[in-house]
């Protein structure tokens, strides 16, 4: 199998995966369906395998939510006594 080849059976598999059936059979595909898509296109571009990009993705993921802890921790008044 080429590199072609596993990066069109990886975008096959993603849209799949994320893809919602309309009426009449159709595909249509969210904001947010068509950014994992490019996630995934320049990862696989990057020579990622599947695995590869779940696993970046799924660390992705965490960070922005760590992020967003650490963002509202940091905005709520401090509990130590005396500041």
């Amino acid at each position: 199998m080429t590199a072609g080849d596993h990066s069109e059976r990886a975008h096959t598999r993603a849209v799949y995966v994320i893809s919602a059936a309309a009426e009449g059979g159709d595909r249509r595909y969210s904001d947010a369906d068509i950014a994992i898509l490019k996630r995934i296109s320049e990862l696989t571009d990057q020579g990622l395998n599947l695995e590869g990009i779940r696993r970046v993705m799924h660390l992705e993921i965490k960070n922005t939510r760590l992020r967003a802890e650490l963002d509202q921790a940091r905005d709520r008044p401090s509990r130590h006594c005396g500041r």
